[in-house]
């Protein structure tokens, strides 16, 4: 079973169609999700859409299919480049989740990265071991905004949490913080619209969609 989520700040219409909604109708078909997780940074904006429910805590027995708006109450938001106490508690959630349901994979894909090819997605559904990131050639480093975390590396991911306070991470993202079995090269990708570049036709992702640096 995998688990797809993407972190989130959802605070008005345009946002939810333009960004989250579209993550939710061009995924779910392609990585075929059992459980999908937006959480959410204390956003504002309720949908309506009929498959998403909002929710304040993990559900007992989360429905097949299901897209879960998962709403923290109180905002962490982010305070500089490098210090986004929101992203990192909406990323431990994630992994409290895919524990909690068991997951055999926890799929992570940025609401603003997009998987573009079937031979992507279908490598993400099965990777058999470790904790696995993609590559940004124009950094020159992993890509967190998609990650793989097999079920086996799900303690490594929970432990890395109590870890991270002793760790210094001045100046250093997720990207060189992160304890990433392996780093995959051979996908095509990268962060293109940050640098003003069309998305080659042979792209299996693409990352920082909507532009602007990190």
């Amino acid at each position: 079973m995998n688990l797809l989520f993407c972190t989130a700040l959802v605070e008005d219409a345009r946002s939810w169609q333009r960004r989250y909604r579209s993550w939710i109708d061009h995924h779910v078909p392609l990585l075929k999700p059992e459980l999908i997780f937006i959480i959410d940074d204390a956003g504002t904006y309720v949908p309506g859409d009929a498959d998403v429910e909002v929710v304040a805590s993990a559900p007992e027995l989360p429905l097949e299919g299901r897209i879960y708006l998962f709403r923290f109450a109180e905002r962490l938001g982010r305070r500089s480049m490098f210090d986004f106490p929101g992203w990192w508690r909406s990323f431990d959630t994630a992994v409290d989740l895919a524990i909690k349901y068991r997951a055999d994979r926890l799929l992570h894909v940025e609401s603003d990265a997009r998987i573009i090819s079937q031979r992507m997605a279908d490598k993400m559904r099965r990777v058999p071991r470790g904790w696995a990131a993609m590559w940004c050639p124009s950094y020159r480093a992993p890509e967190p905004s998609i990650q793989i975390i097999h079920r086996d590396s799900l303690a490594n991911a929970a432990d890395f949490r109590a870890r991270r306070a002793a760790l210094d991470l001045e100046g250093r993202g997720p990207e060189l913080a992160l304890p990433f079995t392996h780093v995959e090269r051979r996908l095509i990708g990268d962060r293109y619209r940050e640098f003003n570049q069309p998305v080659p036709p042979n792209a299996d992702y693409a990352c920082q969609i909507f532009g602007g640096g990190k």
